[in-house]
């Protein structure tokens, strides 16, 4: 307001009433809403890693999918927090599993 030689008779907390009113605006218009936790990324690119480290070690037997308990194993943490991970965020494991192997292609970060 001082730049256009306004009155300063506003303070912090008018500031912030403007702030605020215009943060609701913008989420309005641009129909913003809360997304997944950051958490949730950290964990599908934990599982990622271990995938891909049980597939370069040959650590995996000749099947289609890894296993929640392969993974917990790896992890170092039991088959059922490995499963609140996926449940959190509404994924099956074999969704969780393909959100995981797409992280890990470097490429696919560029896209």
């Amino acid at each position: 307001m001082q730049s256009l030689k306004g009155p300063k008779i506003y303070d912090e907390s008018t500031l912030k009433v403007l702030f605020d009113e215009l943060a609701d605006a913008a989420t309005t218009l641009l129909e913003m809403r809360v997304g997944r936790r950051v958490a949730n990324f950290e964990h599908v690119h934990r599982v990622a890693k271990v995938v891909r480290s049980l597939k370069e070690n040959g650590k995996l037997p000749p099947r289609s999918h890894v296993t929640q308990r392969e993974v917990a194993e790896e992890l170092g943490i039991e088959p059922r927090d490995l499963r609140k991970w996926h449940a959190s965020i509404g994924l099956t494991w074999r969704e969780f599993l393909r959100a995981s192997e797409w992280m890990d292609e470097p490429e696919s970060i560029s896209r």
